[in-house]
């Protein structure tokens, strides 16, 4: 080791931007690809909250209409 540390020429000093650079640049498409996949899970779940509400809203229907038929019988046998 030498001391006074030797500073880096312009050459080194290019070669580590660079490849800061292609690092930096690799982050940023996995994170726009994560963004992305966050996004499409979203996406499914929202979809699926929506089916499994009108899947409720019709059994609810469903129940109700064979109740209201279950008591029309029974009131008209007795």
């Amino acid at each position: 080791m030498a001391f006074p540390a030797k500073d880096p020429t312009r050459g080194e000093l290019a070669q580590k931007i660079d490849r800061i650079d292609r690092r930096l640049v690799k982050a940023q498409q996995v994170a726009a690809a994560g963004k992305k996949e966050a996004h499409d899970a979203k996406s499914s779940a929202t979809t699926a909250t929506v089916i499994a509400i009108v899947a409720i809203v019709v059994a609810l229907v469903l129940g109700g209409v064979a109740l209201m038929g279950a008591r029309r019988r029974g009131a008209g046998t007795a």
